[in-house]
């Protein structure tokens, strides 16, 4: 593709849609006072964490990306719409669980180990953090 504007359409429509569906399927299966209800409860039958129950959930969604991308058949556009919606929501809601499991600490990466430090996200971090999930 060579048409800025063009590519800039169906980023910006492709993000609006992921929001679209993501606050759709949130009133479907999150709760008032867990967002994350699906993930958590999985997580717990399972005796694994979230972020883990999540990747079980995408990996059928991978999967079939992955098939429909090395198969060499056509596929209407509806299809690869979903598929795609469906996976960058899968992604969204890991960054969710991801920012929730170190809300009241800091990563710190050392030889691409993560360790925890004591310190508190601070109020102006956290708004980052906030700014940035209403984008995606």
């Amino acid at each position: 593709m060579k048409d800025k504007n063009a590519f800039n359409v169906i980023i910006s429509e492709q993000l609006k849609h992921c929001k679209d569906v993501l606050y759709k399927k949130n009133s479907e299966y999150g709760q008032d006072t867990d967002l994350l209800h699906n993930f958590n409860v999985c997580a717990k039958i399972k005796n694994t964490t979230p972020e883990d129950a999540l990747a079980g959930m995408m990996a059928k969604h991978t999967v079939s990306i992955y098939d429909m991308c090395c198969d060499n058949k056509e596929y209407p556009l509806d299809v690869w719409d979903e598929k795609i919606t469906d996976h960058m929501v899968y992604l969204a809601l890991l960054k969710v669980i991801i920012v929730d499991k170190y809300k009241d600490c800091r990563p710190v990466m050392a030889n691409n180990e993560c360790f925890e430090v004591d310190k508190k996200i601070t109020e102006k971090e956290l708004k980052i953090i906030k700014d940035y999930m209403k984008m995606v």
